[in-house]
């Protein structure tokens, strides 16, 4: 197997374990830490019961984690970065 084909497959291996951890964090995030999507059939939609700040702040906070959670993917556009050893050189 080629050095290509084998930095191929780690960068796809990396790319799959960073989607299921940003996947599982941002759950733990939203429902465990923060409480969020317990409780479906209240207003405001999605929200817990004891709010400490102002409904729009929970919303807006959840989106800008969510992309704060996918920064890793920026660099994976850079072609420099393509198919690269993950070692420091």
């Amino acid at each position: 197997m080629s050095l290509y084909a084998e930095n191929k497959i780690v960068f796809w291996i990396f790319v799959a374990i960073n989607i299921i951890s940003t996947c599982f964090t941002y759950y733990w995030d939203l429902y465990i830490d923060w409480g969020l999507f317990r409780d479906g059939d209240r207003d405001p939609k999605f929200l817990r019961h004891k709010l400490l700040y102002p409904v729009k702040f929970y919303y807006v906070a959840a989106l800008t984690n969510l992309m704060m959670r996918l920064m890793w993917i920026l660099p994976l556009f850079k072609e420099e970065y393509k198919y690269k050893s993950f070692a420091y050189n």
